[in-house]
């Protein structure tokens, strides 16, 4: 079965609502000598041990109880977002902290105050599992903000191991932050998401000021592989701030708001887009660009000859939609060719489908 065969085949068992206009992509019988020297290079370099059954993990292992009220800031602005334009502890944070009108691009971050943990929230309204385990495994956040009476309906991505999500009754976040911290720390998906609907419905234009209010709002997901909705939640927490955009913030070298590219590579971002087109399942946008992602190239040796056989990078398929853009991921590989290796012999190949909003101003 060829890459891009298996291509296809990826963005299905994604999820992504598939298009009865998509080609039928060809298929091998038998493995190329290229696919023989890839699976013998990484069976040599980690054989793949059995597979060991994991074992169910117990309900037991997540307290009903909840971290509570944690100080007097807590205390103050229980059901509350606040915003600050500096990251602090929870214990750091003071009154002075606060801040009310941000400018677009620089840095700003946010906390939860919440009166109980998400999952306690979330725990015996209807729909939603009896099984605190799988509550928490399904939780997730989104983000409701209304620009000057207009809802805009955003999401943050997973965050937090699931002791957390059972137990934190306040969390940090940051919208953009110059200079971030290791770990993932939710929030600039959601401004991304933001401005990206925003810009396409006339908000964010240079010199604008808007008045935003912003909701969290919990809800758990179906467990893996089983069909259904979400279970929406009330809203937990809220807080107003004033964002004023700036000239020149939204411009294609932004990475906080536009594509987080890396270096340019015009003949593999346009092989990139050429296989891309025929294998988009997303019929919410259509893709129209690529460019190379922010990380290196990775080469698999013949681990006796040491010669190469390919080389990997990442990449991103640009798509537009109506009412925003978005960056989805993907890997390149490229075969080694004597001299060299060959661009115009490259596959592309499905990663998990996480998209990176940004607003269409970025690339007009």
């Amino acid at each position: 079965m060829n890459r891009r065969h298996r291509l296809l085949g990826a963005l299905l068992l994604a999820g992504v609502i598939a298009s009865s206009a998509v080609p039928t992509l060809g298929q091998r019988t038998e493995p190329s000598v290229r696919d023989r020297e890839r699976a013998a290079a990484r069976g040599a370099a980690s054989p793949s041990p059995s597979p060991t059954p994991q074992p169910t993990p117990s309900t037991s292992t997540l307290p009903a109880q909840d971290q509570g009220i944690l100080n007097e800031m807590h205390r103050a602005h229980v059901g509350e977002v606040v915003f600050t334009r500096q990251d602090f502890t929870v214990h750091a944070i003071q009154p002075s902290s606060l801040a009310d009108t941000f400018d677009l691009g620089a840095g700003m971050f946010f906390r939860v105050y919440m009166e109980r943990s998400a999952v306690n929230t979330m725990m015996g309204r209807p729909g939603v599992s009896s099984d605190r385990l799988q509550v928490a495994a399904g939780l997730q956040y989104r983000a409701r903000f209304e620009v000057d009476g207009r809802a805009i309906e955003t999401t943050f991505l997973p965050f937090g191991e699931w002791s957390e999500r059972n137990m934190y009754t306040t969390w940090r976040g940051q919208f953009i932050n110059p200079t971030p911290a290791a770990g993932v720390v939710p929030g600039s998906e959601v401004l991304r998401e933001l401005v990206a609907r925003g810009w396409s419905a006339g908000l964010f234009r240079p010199g604008s000021t808007h008045r935003i209010t912003m909701s969290v709002i919990p809800m758990v997901n179906p467990p893996d592989g089983a069909a259904g909705d979400p279970v929406v939640g009330p809203v937990v927490a809220r807080g107003t701030f004033t964002l004023r955009t700036p000239a020149g913030v939204i411009q294609r070298d932004n990475p906080a708001l536009c594509v987080p590219a890396g270096s340019s590579e015009p003949a593999i971002e346009r092989a990139v887009l050429d296989q891309a087109r025929p294998a988009w399942l997303a019929r919410d946008a259509q893709p129209f660009g690529a460019r190379m992602a922010q990380s290196p190239w990775s080469v698999e040796r013949h681990p006796v000859t040491g010669i190469p056989i390919e080389r990997t990078t990442d990449v991103l398929v640009l798509a537009r939609a109506p009412e925003y853009c978005y960056a989805a991921p993907y890997s390149w590989t490229e075969p080694f060719a004597g001299s060299g290796f060959s661009t115009s012999s490259g596959e592309l190949s499905f990663r998990p489908f996480i998209r990176t909003y940004f607003p269409c101003g970025c690339v007009e």
